[in-house]
């Protein structure tokens, strides 16, 4: 975690933090057969939503889309069953 508060500039927020990969973890590019399920995509744009009309617009501008396919995921009897979504 690291505090970019500075950065931001004209924030209304005390704090402001960002999450980096740790070195061992970060993937520069993604491996074969990544995903983003995508609850997380909508999960995010929504947060970033109730920011302002703006701020999600500015999210999408920034971000860029998922750099993999976007997968519904799909809860079978309360757990997420084994192997790739695709497959389920």
């Amino acid at each position: 975690r690291v505090e970019v508060t500075e950065a931001i500039g004209e924030a209304s927020f005390d704090h402001v933090f960002t999450y980096v990969a740790k070195r061992e973890h970060h993937r520069p590019t993604p491996p074969p057969g990544a995903l983003v399920v995508a609850a997380y995509v909508r999960e995010v744009e929504t947060a970033f939503a109730s920011l302002g009309v703006d701020q999600l617009e500015l999210y999408r501008e920034t971000t860029g889309p998922p750099p993999v396919e976007v997968v519904e995921a799909v809860l079978v009897e309360d757990e997420i069953p084994e192997g790739n979504p695709r497959e389920w």
